[in-house]
């Protein structure tokens, strides 16, 4: 599990598969830990992730690295858990 403030979030819907990226603590590229969802599992979410920027949340998943910088690949709703800003 990790938790952060959610500094940008992307959906680079153009790409073929269609990754959105969740920034966790300080926007791209200077984040150091970030979520990505894939386009073919957008379904299994209700909500849009790349709206929830400035959000508190937590990711659930196992730690991978991709160029350098840590990642959590979210594949179902109930690995993100998020709490609106104040």
């Amino acid at each position: 599990m990790v938790c952060g403030v959610i500094a940008s979030a992307d959906y680079l819907s153009s790409s073929r598969s269609g990754p959105t990226h969740l920034n966790f603590d300080k926007p791209y590229p200077d984040h150091e830990f970030s979520a990505v969802l894939f386009k073919k599992n957008r379904k299994n979410f209700k909500i849009k992730p790349e709206t929830l920027t400035g959000y508190k949340a937590c990711v659930y998943g196992k730690v991978k690295v991709y160029k350098g910088k840590a990642q959590i690949e979210l594949v179902k709703e109930n690995q993100l858990s998020v709490r609106p800003p104040k």
